[in-house]
């Protein structure tokens, strides 16, 4: 859905077609902000590879479209490998002062920095790799949200529970049940689909034994021992 048919759902919920066309603009990117920032999305997950660490230097800069970082690792192109380093809050930078692998977060300067200066040859010169959840770019009547579009109406009734709070009156408090409920299932639809990312892309994820009636041993070539499930017949 485009944001002008969100806005168009939205009209058609509250029964209103009357309302300022840019205070309906603010209510859908306020619905937007509200809905990405309410927990840590897989939709939102991205990484920026554009930094190289410096002899000399502690602190690197954000990614500009960034919500909140999720680790910091640093990528060495002659080992190809990525390496993780540990991200810490600022109230613990003067722990770990001066100790290697520590990098924290100085959101007021909108800095990640390393607690001890990466001159060594396991950093200097290495790609700093920050992987973070971004904030998508606020939506005009021509675009759509960045998540799946079966969930695009969740905007809708987030806009008409905030209009509703703005303009309450008898009717108003008479709706909001039914539309916190209707939100609140679509909510939880929506959660469940991107929980199940995960579940899709684990590669080590155990297989459900619940139904094949148990494990039963078996041995590799060299004589060591391993499980697996019985199979029906």
């Amino acid at each position: 859905m485009t944001g002008d048919e969100i806005i168009s759902q939205f009209e058609w919920l509250v029964d209103d077609e009357t309302i300022d066309e840019d205070q309906e603009l603010v209510l859908l990117n306020l619905a937007y902000d509200r809905l990405n920032t309410m927990r840590v999305w897989n939709y939102l997950a991205t990484s920026e590879e554009s930094q190289t660490i410096a002899a000399g230097t502690t602190a690197y800069s954000e990614p500009s479209d960034m919500l909140y970082p999720t680790a910091v690792k640093y990528y060495d192109s002659s080992g190809d490998g990525y390496y993780r380093l540990n991200l810490v809050p600022y109230s613990q930078k003067a722990r770990h002062w001066n100790v290697s692998t520590y990098v924290y977060y100085d959101a007021k300067n909108s800095n990640f920095v390393f607690t001890k200066d990466p001159s060594g040859a396991e950093y200097a010169g290495k790609t700093l790799v920050i992987e973070y959840q971004y904030q998508p770019t606020q939506l005009t009547t021509a675009t759509s949200p960045v998540f799946n579009r079966a969930f695009h109406p969740l905007l809708a009734y987030e806009m008409a529970r905030h209009y509703f709070y703005n303009d309450q009156g008898e009717k108003s408090r008479a709706w909001n049940k039914e539309l916190d409920s209707e939100y609140n299932r679509m909510l939880s639809e929506m959660i469940r689909w991107d929980d199940m990312i995960d579940t899709t892309l684990e590669p080590t994820a155990e297989p459900d034994y619940n139904w094949t009636g148990g494990l039963e041993s078996s041995a590799y070539s060299d004589g060591s021992m391993y499980t697996e499930p019985n199979r029906f017949i």
